[in-house]
């Protein structure tokens, strides 16, 4: 089989077919774009496990789906989802550093709901703190 330049072109070998034709990285890029439905979920490691897990099923609504303990890790894990089906992962471990908010650090900034003004009313009441969906 000829050798194929990866910058070039990207072969569906990956499935494990090693006789598919190669796609272009523009070919694969419109193959993926089309198929990627929506965000899964999010996984959040908090500073204080109980008091995120009230937030999230409590304050939030969000329905838990499965909780574990790993006594190997000392750490607690909360599967939580959201109305559309998306899901956030709650983790807990001892002494996890807190992420340092300047210069900015690499990794997940910040998690934002869209949410009807009813919510945001009811959050507001709760002294849930809420901010206007920035644009830049």
């Amino acid at each position: 089989m000829p050798s194929i330049d990866e910058d070039k072109a990207i072969t569906s070998a990956v499935k494990g077919d090693p006789n598919a034709h190669p796609l272009t990285p523009a070919q694969l890029k419109a193959m993926v774009a089309n198929m990627l439905l929506r965000i899964h979920h999010a996984a959040i490691i908090c500073s204080d496990y109980e008091q995120s897990k009230r937030f999230y099923s409590e304050t939030l609504g969000l329905t838990d789906l499965a909780e574990h303990y790993r006594a190997g890790r000392a750490s607690s894990k909360l599967d939580l989802a959201l109305p559309d089906g998306s899901q956030i992962e709650l983790f807990s471990f001892p002494d996890s550093p807190p992420r340092p908010s300047f210069p900015e650090a690499r990794g997940l900034r910040h998690l934002a709901f869209e949410v009807e003004d009813q919510c945001k009313r009811a959050l507001e009441a709760d002294r849930v703190a809420v901010e206007a969906m920035r644009t830049q």
